[in-house]
């Protein structure tokens, strides 16, 4: 049976996990603001890129339509 020395009573113990504590918040906080700026990141990357590509969409729609009428069947001979 192992006896206890009491360690985990020091002042200096409880001032090391007090102070351990704070500083895996500190870096839980860090980490969070890190990841929450990345993300805001990507979607002011993404708006410009939307925005470009509605112009876009018509066009694409457009030429599918006419491919969609070149290969339909009964016009051929």
């Amino acid at each position: 049976m192992i006896a206890n020395t009491g360690a985990h009573d020091t002042p200096r113990f409880k001032a090391l996990s007090a102070n351990l504590a704070f500083a895996f918040v500190l870096y839980a906080i860090e980490d969070l603001i890190a990841q929450l700026r990345e993300f805001l990141g990507a979607i002011v990357a993404a708006q410009p890129l939307e925005r470009l590509a509605h112009p876009l969409k018509t066009t694409i729609h457009s030429l599918q339509m006419v491919k969609q009428l070149a290969d339909r069947p009964g016009d051929r001979v």
